[in-house]
C-alpha cells in the first residue's frame, strides 16, 4: 500500500489496527454481558483502557489543535 502511494488508506487501516487493540483491553475487562463502547475516538478509548496516561504529549496536543480547525470538524 506505501508503494502504490495510498497513504489515507494505511491511514485508515492503523486507526482501525489500534481501535480494535484498544477494545480488546476494555472487553477483557467488561462483565460477561457488557460490550466495548461503539465509538472510534482512539483517545476515549485509550482512556477507558487506562492507557491514556501512556499517549503521547504530541498526540494529544495535535487532537486538540486539530479539533479547533475548519478543515477537522469536516472529516
Amino acid at each position: 500500500m506505501l508503494e502504490s502511494r495510498r497513504y489515507l488508506y494505511v491511514g485508515f487501516m492503523c486507526h482501525q489496527t489500534v481501535e480494535k487493540a484498544l477494545k480488546v483491553i476494555i472487553s477483557r475487562d467488561c462483565q460477561k454481558d457488557e460490550i466495548p463502547p461503539k465509538i472510534h475516538h482512539l483517545l476515549k478509548l485509550a482512556d477507558r483502557a487506562g492507557l491514556y496516561n501512556t499517549v503521547p504529549v504530541f498526540t494529544i496536543k495535535c487532537h486538540q489543535n486539530n479539533r479547533h480547525s475548519s478543515r477537522a470538524s469536516t472529516l
